[in-house]
């Protein structure tokens, strides 16, 4: 068996392996898992092809009724895995939100995606028609490539499956050096890499083929010259190969060491887990268990139950802080100190010193009195984002606050008809972590630590028997049953529609004006937009606060943002101006009116339809008293049919899950739900 007939066997061993070991996921993964079952008919195809080159698998294949018969099926599952590696580059790159400008290399992504299947199909039948009708197979061949040199039927057969395979080979190269140069990660910059190199080989040996073949046809070359030539591009192959495994499969492998690393977290985490949990059994979800017991439940991932137990034993430490001696934790910091001089052990033994001691003392019995002193830290993590404050846009926060108070100043209509109030963030200031803040990749949360800012009180910018109340109070039932805004409604002595066309009246002109007029957005949700009443409970005017992460600009230039001064610029976030509704649709109809409406409906008597039509209603009374931003009314449309889906669970659940991450998540969009403000209304509403 010669060198290259090993480095055969080897390969194809090796993509058999990873195509089983990557089977699970592909046959019983879920809808999200398209690109997984891709990836691994790509595997489970070229291996095939592989072992229909070995020697083993050829030979009892060519001893069948058909001559050559190793070579069409090499090519049939080849060209099957090849389609099934287009189909991934498909799933990853054509997926794009259809708002704004849609990045070239997602265009050329549909594209394939449009011609992949067909073009796969077409060179199934055109091999199958040129191999049983064009080329010579009168003698067997051990290598038909050698064999065939100088063979018209064959030159045009193999042209036909590497114009295919060249063809793929180009197009992954070209998606994945894109992908390579924005890969964060490194193990996944190295996989790609090496998978683009490989695609490279890929072009580099379908090319020199086809010249082979053609320049054989015109002169054909000596047995010894193509028998090399022949070796030297089969070693390629090899070498293309081995770097596509070995690269997909790096992602993988970084996965697999993650999880060992949760794994050992577990074991290390386990014991005193277990012991906290004893001690207050009401506080776990169900009774602890032994660690085999515990990581068999297959139910709850690895890095939900690492999370889960961290929690818990945080939970049970603050518990305990009740029941622990008088100056305990100066006890423990000695007992530490004399175990060890390493001042990083200090740290871990005094906590696991003050743990024992205080389980102690609550295993006999003391009664539980005033917390101990904490010196912890408080970090929360919300549905999507630990709390914090990014250090740039923090320290720009009063520039911000300039440059939107100035937009408001300067425009009569925001200043002196909707008097919306901006409550500025007028002082801020940062500590930067002196070894966080320069390590590369670092989670952001850790560039966040610590900082302030100062922003003005409500109560300055009231006008006499004027109140304010956020918009998230208008939801709020009480024990009786009553919504606060029946209650608000029966004080203001106005019919219930007469009562939300003021309500509506206070919050849409200005979050619209600033939207249209100047590509600027709020996140107007509950807590950030805040209705202003005046003495009989009648809203008259919107305030909105947090300028540092919820004001956006529309990434397309637009005139009103040329005199934006450079500090704004850098730090204002931008979204492509389809995406710009979004933050009302989300922040204010979906996370606001679409509980509003109902209860309007059930205390107020006014139904659901005629609620969005009055909110459509003040919207189009906008519209109709500026004419001059028709364009903008269609660049930013609030009236589109459907209004995506911002799926923060999923974030935690499906795609984030725990673990760090070098930059802030953004809210995973799937799916649409209808936008009631779409239709317009089959007949005017009637006033009172």
């Amino acid at each position: 068996m010669s060198t290259l007939d090993l480095a055969g066997y080897l390969v194809a061993a090796l993509m058999t392996a990873v195509a089983l070991w990557r089977m699970p996921a592909a046959l019983w993964g879920d809808e999200e898992d398209r690109r997984r079952r891709a990836l691994w008919g790509c595997y489970a195809g070229f291996a095939a092809a592989l072992w229909t080159k070995t020697e083993v698998v050829r030979t009892a294949l060519n001893n069948s009724p058909v001559t050559d018969l190793a070579v069409l099926i090499k090519h049939y599952t080849a060209t099957v895995a090849i389609l099934a590696i287009l189909s991934y580059i498909v799933a990853i790159y054509g997926r794009y939100p259809d708002r704004g400008a849609v990045p070239r290399h997602v265009r050329f992504a549909r594209l394939v995606q449009r011609i992949a299947t067909k073009a796969s199909v077409a060179t199934l039948i055109l091999l199958t028609v040129l191999f049983f009708t064009v080329v010579d197979r009168s003698v067997p061949s051990d290598r038909f490539v050698s064999d065939h040199a100088g063979q018209p039927g064959a030159t045009l057969y193999m042209t036909v499956f590497y114009v295919y395979l060249g063809a793929a080979s180009a197009v992954c190269a070209y998606q994945w050096k894109l992908a390579t140069a924005d890969a964060t990660a490194r193990h996944l910059r190295v996989g790609l890499s090496m998978m683009t190199a490989a695609m490279f080989i890929g072009v580099a040996y379908t090319a020199s083929r086809t010249l082979f073949m053609w320049v054989s046809v015109v002169d054909r070359p000596s047995v010894e010259f193509a028998d090399t030539f022949d070796k030297v591009t089969e070693a390629g192959q090899v070498l293309l190969f081995v770097l596509f495994a070995v690269g997909a499969s790096l992602p993988a492998f970084s996965t697999g060491l993650r999880r060992a690393r949760l794994w050992r977290a577990q074991a290390r985490l386990h014991p005193l887990w277990r012991e906290l949990m004893t001690a207050f059994p009401e506080q776990p979800f169900a009774p602890p268990a032994s660690l085999l017991r515990e990581v068999t439940r297959f139910d709850t991932p690895a890095d939900l139950r690492v999370d889960r137990w961290s929690a818990d034993i945080a939970d049970a430490v603050e518990k305990l802080r009740h029941y622990a001696p008088e100056h305990l934790a100066d006890a423990a910091r000695a007992a530490a100190a004399e175990d060890t001089t390493d001042p990083d052990e200090r740290g871990p033994r005094t906590d696991a010193h003050w743990i024992r001691a205080a389980l102690a003392a609550h295993a006999e019995g003391a009664p539980a009195g005033p917390a101990a002193p904490a010196t912890d830290p408080l970090a929360i993590l919300n549905t999507l984002v630990w709390r914090g404050l990014p250090t740039e846009r923090t320290l720009a926060a009063p520039a911000v606050t300039d440059w939107v108070r100035g937009l408001r100043d300067n425009d009569p209509y925001l200043r002196d008809e909707c008097r919306v109030i901006l409550l500025g963030e007028v002082a801020s200031v940062t500590v930067g972590h002196p070894v966080y803040d320069g390590l590369p990749e670092v989670p952001y949360q850790y560039k966040e630590l610590l900082g302030a800012i100062w922003r003005e009180p409500l109560s300055h910018h009231l006008d006499a028997g004027e109140r304010a109340r956020t918009l998230a109070s208008l939801i709020h039932t009480g024990r009786d049953g009553r919504a606060f805004t029946a209650e608000l409604v029966a004080r203001s002595g106005l019919d219930p529609r007469d009562w939300l066309r003021h309500l509506f009246a206070a919050l849409l002109p200005p979050l619209v004006h600033f939207l249209h007029q100047y590509g600027t957005v709020f996140s107007p949700h509950g807590e950030n937009a805040i209705v202003v009443f005046d003495e009989h409970d009648i809203p008259t005017r919107l305030a909105v606060k947090d300028f540092v992460d919820d004001v956006n600009i529309s990434s397309e230039p637009l005139p009103e943002h040329a005199d934006m001064p450079d500090e704004v610029r850098a730090v204002l976030l931008t979204e492509s101006p389809g995406f710009l509704p979004q933050f009302i649709h989300s922040g204010l109809f979906i996370g606001v009116f679409r509980y509003l409406a109902p209860l309007c409906a059930t205390q107020l008597g006014v139904p659901e339809a005629d609620f969005w039509q009055l909110a459509r209603a003040e919207i189009v009374r906008h519209q109709t008293r500026f004419p001059h931003l028709k364009e903008r009314y269609e660049l930013f449309d609030l009236f589109a049919p459907e209004i995506e889906r911002l799926c923060l669970n999923r974030n935690r659940l499906h795609l984030d899950g725990y673990r760090d991450r070098a930059a802030r998540p953004h809210a995973a969009v799937h799916g649409t739900v209808p936008n009631p403000l779409h239709a317009e209304p089959p007949h005017p509403l009637a006033a009172g």
